[in-house]
């Protein structure tokens, strides 16, 4: 008598039990798969970083310095300058990368024209602080 009484609570534990650990495995396992996500995403968001990076040193020797030189430097070739890093950026990612930006529904364009504005405002102060001595 007193086994089987034992027996109904341990089984009455255990219905409950299951239910409890396994929400608490699934809510741990999805916290995994979010962080080695975000891991992911932001790899890709260094890889776009670095990318840009090229991009706007590149432009900036091929390109800028041609028109500041001949004096010809104003807002038209600033927006030229900006089409043409992204344009560099754009032909320089590789294609999961862009292909990852479309399936989190990323607006790539504006991602990555907002980071050259960033890059460009970040060399022209890099530029100027080294020159602040000389």
């Amino acid at each position: 008598m007193i086994k089987d009484v034992l027996f109904n609570i341990l089984q009455a534990v255990i219905v409950i039990a299951i239910p409890v650990i396994v929400a608490e495995v699934r809510n741990w396992l999805k916290s995994k798969i979010a962080l080695i996500d975000d891991e992911k995403w932001l790899e890709i968001l260094r890889l776009i970083d670095s990318t840009i990076e090229e991009a706007v040193s590149q432009t900036q020797v091929t390109m800028v310095e041609d028109y500041k030189k001949s004096g010809t430097f104003g807002k038209a070739v600033q927006v030229k300058a900006l089409l043409n890093a992204y344009e560099l950026t754009k032909q320089t990612l590789p294609k999961d990368v862009l292909q990852e930006c479309m399936d989190r529904k990323v607006n790539l364009e504006t991602l990555l024209k907002n980071k050259i504005e960033e890059q460009v405002i970040q060399n022209k102060l890099i530029y100027k602080n080294s020159n602040i001595g000389a």
